[in-house]
């Protein structure tokens, strides 16, 4: 196996956060307002689609191993983003549920593979185009 090349990662997950933060401070915005839990699944949507993000920006970075890095980098941004919120949870004094954090974190591995795996779909039909 392939070492992880941690550059990529840091990238990926980078991006990823550019979709999980503010899509997190809206999960967190509407469930604190009593809004609609449609706004809550909107949100918790984007949420989702930043790991996919970070995954398809790793496996486009690198196509010689896009499902390890996309998990990686997925991974990657989800221990930031919660480390944040156990931070902010802990100051306003709300209790961390232990389970809800573990299925995020699946979640996000699953869904960082699931964008790597869309980046190496679109490199082969670019290839397959390109002959």
């Amino acid at each position: 196996m392939r070492r992880l090349d941690w550059t990529i990662v840091r990238t990926a997950a980078t991006g990823g956060l550019l979709l999980l933060v503010p899509g997190a401070l809206g999960a967190a915005l509407a469930l604190d307002e009593g809004s609609s839990a449609a706004w809550a699944l909107v949100f918790v949507l984007v949420i989702l689609f930043g790991f996919a993000l970070a995954g398809f920006i790793a496996g486009r970075l690198r196509p010689d191993t896009p499902m390890v890095h996309g998990a990686a980098s997925a991974f990657l941004a989800f221990v930031v983003a919660q480390l944040v919120g156990v931070v902010a949870g802990w100051a306003d004094g709300v209790d961390i549920s232990l389970a809800a954090t573990v299925l995020t974190g699946v979640l996000a591995v699953t869904f960082g593979i699931a964008g790597a795996l869309a980046s190496d779909v679109v490199r082969r039909r670019m290839a397959r185009a390109s002959r």
